[in-house]
């Protein structure tokens, strides 16, 4: 294992500002709710919803709003509650019954009187006003319908007076009274009796309001907590109805919303920052391997791509599914990919932590970003084919798949219809993670002058047109070439170290061989003239490169200086990207 590689000054200090820098553009996505949380548009009571509301997780929670709700229901049909009816009443009701039974029975008996002073004398009774044609009914009736007449209005008032007499309902119970008359009484000895009962009916219950309030409590404790209960992708208000304050309350235990940001909550935000921001360079200083840390321009590239993706990852809170078909992953492969599994182990970790952390549903989605991008990743390995990342996709939808049904579906319930929409989000998670990783790889290779372990397979497939001219140039040390690439290939399988760079490196080590491949025993034909044999060796130009006019110059023979020549120019002009394409993995090995 190589020794860590020091870094510049410059270096160190960019690595420190970017360090800071990411850290505080995290923070600041954890904490600005641009999408971080599902506020509503419109979140004040009375006003229309713009759109949609759905509850982003299965929650079960009492209903203080519903229940009060409830309670003032059930006060507000409570009656108000009366006393019992007063014996006392009735009785003196009775009583004043029979006096005035007793003077109309005296005037009507009195010999004394004339027809018309007993006319007068009835309609003069106080307790009684009686119209003048039960006055003459009166004085024209016998004393034997009479006595009937007397018996029954005593027992329909007292019927009347057993019952509950309202204040606000005296009108109710006097026009009952002519139902309560026997029928075996004539219609007018019915009407005599209703009017002089009619006259004794007084209210016998009144308002109470302590036993209204008392009736209104038990009514209010006889109302049980209302539980309300919301499904994931539950409608919580549809478009275009009035946000009701059950509606907030059910935002507020949510999280959709909150009534300002708390310290407890930027308090826990820069906690998980630090501590990801530690964990980093702690990790690289101690495990001493910084090579591709020390590169400014890969720093920077990896200080972008996690921000762009955490911020990615607040912009789908607040739908039910969108989370987890987010391709978080695909940064995981990409690190993967570009600077090796190390590198994207150590930042595929923070970035899963801080892209779940705060969310309502975190305690199943951050294992969930956590399980799929360790395991794409260590399934991409050395990311040498295209089948690669096919099969990191793969292994990202099943290892999705498992920790749903260890983390999620346990608190949700499901029909077809969602398990097929998970099923589908769970596909498009795997296969779009592994097809972005695949494109920017090399888009960013290109860019950062990066050679991957597919521009390596490229240039050692035997149909490169460079490789293609070394074999026609010089065949023998072309064979040479591959027996030496196969050789090193093995010991550096044997020792730990980059087998597919050793084989590639091995392959072109004796490339320049090709500008003049006569000149090298391996590629000299038998019988051929070898300018060695005739050169004087003390009269031998030391030209300073073998593709310079001066390396072409010194041949003895015109033919010798043409082949030179035109092999100098074959050689530039076919191997110029293939040359820069190897160059940064020589740095590397070198390091």
């Amino acid at each position: 294992m190589s020794a860590r590689t020091p870094a510049s000054p410059r270096v160190r200090i960019l690595q420190a500002s970017l360090i800071a820098a990411v850290s505080l553009v995290s923070f600041a996505v954890l904490s600005v709710p641009f999408g971080l949380r599902p506020t509503p548009q419109t979140v004040a009571v009375g006003e229309v919803a713009q759109t949609t509301i759905q509850s982003p997780l299965d929650i079960e929670y009492v209903s203080e709003v519903r229940t009060e709700e409830a309670r003032k229901g059930a006060e507000s049909a409570v009656q108000p509650v009366y006393t019992q009816p007063d014996p006392a009443i009735a009785r003196q009701q009775i009583e004043r019954l029979r006096t005035t039974l007793q003077n109309i029975a005296s005037i009507r008996d009195d010999p004394a009187m004339t027809v018309e002073e007993k006319r007068t004398s009835l309609l003069a009774l106080s307790d009684v006003r009686l119209q003048n044609e039960t006055v003459d009914y009166l004085l024209n009736i016998s004393d034997a319908r009479w006595e009937i007449v007397q018996a029954e209005a005593v027992r329909v008032l007292e019927q009347v007076m057993r019952r509950a007499i309202y204040e606000d309902k005296l009108d109710l119970a006097t026009s009952g009274v002519s139902s309560s008359v026997s029928l075996t009484l004539s219609e007018q000895q019915s009407a005599l009796v209703t009017e002089l009962v009619t006259a004794f009916v007084v209210p016998n219950s009144f308002f109470s309001q302590e036993l209204t309030d008392a009736a209104k409590q038990a009514a209010r404790d006889a109302v049980k907590p209302v539980v309300q209960t919301y499904k994931a992708g539950e409608t919580i208000v549809p478009a275009g109805e009035i946000i009701t304050p059950a509606d907030m309350e059910a935002f507020q235990q949510l999280g959709m919303i909150r009534p300002g940001q708390r310290w407890e909550e930027l308090g826990a935000a820069a906690a998980i920052v630090i501590v990801c921001a530690v964990f980093v360079p702690l990790y690289f200083y101690r495990r001493r391997r910084s090579v591709v840390l020390n590169d400014s321009k890969n720093i920077l590239v990896i200080a972008l791509l996690f921000i762009l993706f955490l911020a990615g990852s607040r912009l789908f809170v607040g739908r039910t599914l969108a989370p987890y078909g987010y391709p978080i992953q695909s940064a995981a492969l990409l690190f993967t990919a570009l600077f090796g599994l190390e590198v994207g182990l150590v930042f595929a970790i923070p970035l899963c932590v801080l892209a779940a952390f705060g969310l309502p549903n975190s305690f199943d989605l951050m294992p969930y970003y956590l399980f799929t991008s360790m395991i794409g990743l260590l399934a991409l390995g050395p990311a040498r084919r295209f089948w690669g990342f096919l099969r990191a996709g793969l292994a990202i939808s099943l290892s999705g798949a498992a920790a749903l049904l260890a983390f999620r579906i346990p608190l949700i319930t499901l029909d077809w219809v969602g398990i097929l929409q998970y099923i589908g989000v769970l596909v498009f998670a795997g296969f779009s993670s592994a097809s972005i990783a695949l494109l920017l790889q090399y888009l960013l290779a290109q860019m950062l002058g990066l050679t991957t372990s597919l521009q390596l397979l490229d240039i050692s497939r035997p149909d490169t047109p460079l490789l293609q001219f070394f074999l026609r140039s010089a065949p023998g040390t072309y064979q040479h070439s591959l027996q030496v690439a196969n050789l090193a290939e093995q010991a550096a399988e044997k020792i730990g170290a980059d087998p597919l760079l050793t084989r590639v490196g091995a392959l072109y080590h004796d490339i320049g061989k090709a500008l003049n491949p006569t000149f090298f025993i391996e590629n000299q034909m038998p019988g051929s003239m070898n300018a060695h044999q005739d050169a004087d060796p003390f009269k031998w130009p030391r030209p300073s490169s073998a593709t310079s006019p001066t390396a072409c110059s010194w041949r003895r023979s015109t033919a010798s200086r043409a082949a030179c020549t035109i092999s100098s120019s074959n050689i530039t002009a076919r191997s110029s990207r293939t040359i820069n394409t190897i160059k940064p993995w020589k740095r590397r090995a070198a390091t």
